[in-house]
């Protein structure tokens, strides 16, 4: 069995997305993820997942979360409360 070496400090990834706004607008974010992998899990993850498990499940969880936040907020909103979005 070869020794398989995991990243498991945390590592930033970038996300983007088109998703449309409460008011039907068109809106194209970026999303900043900082990721690492729960130690304990990693066996699991590597054998269900693979070692580009982030890259296989980031981007969609990612898309997710951001579609569903921005689709409570007006495309005014995004602009004028950005704080409160991020």
């Amino acid at each position: 069995m070869a020794i398989r070496r995991f990243q498991v400090r945390a590592q930033p990834q970038m996300i983007h997305s088109e998703t449309g706004t409460k008011d039907l607008q068109k809106a194209s974010l970026s999303l900043r993820i900082l990721y690492r992998p729960v130690e304990q899990k990693l066996p699991e993850i590597l054998n269900n997942i693979g070692e580009d498990y982030a890259q296989r499940i980031l981007p969609s969880i990612g898309n997710e979360v951001l579609k569903s936040i921005v689709a409570l907020y007006n495309a005014e909103q995004l602009i004028s409360q950005r704080e409160k979005v991020s």
